[in-house]
């Protein structure tokens, strides 16, 4: 699972492996499989999610 633009929120679903995603390293500094990216430029292959969760405001026009 994708939690894109994921900040310091954590999915508790223990059915999926979160990856967590977001522009800034410091919200995701720590968290296993952390992944600095843009949702507008996904660093990840074609069809590498089964589910992508996107919750609250997300920030499109910045990098890392």
């Amino acid at each position: 699972m994708l939690n894109a633009g994921s900040g310091v929120y954590e999915i508790n679903d223990r059915q999926w492996l979160e990856i967590p995603l977001d522009l800034f390293a410091a919200p995701i500094r720590g968290r296993q499989y952390g992944v600095c990216g843009s949702i507008a430029d996904l660093p990840f292959r074609s069809a590498s999610f089964q589910i992508v969760i996107c919750v609250g405001e997300v920030l499109v026009d910045m990098i890392c």
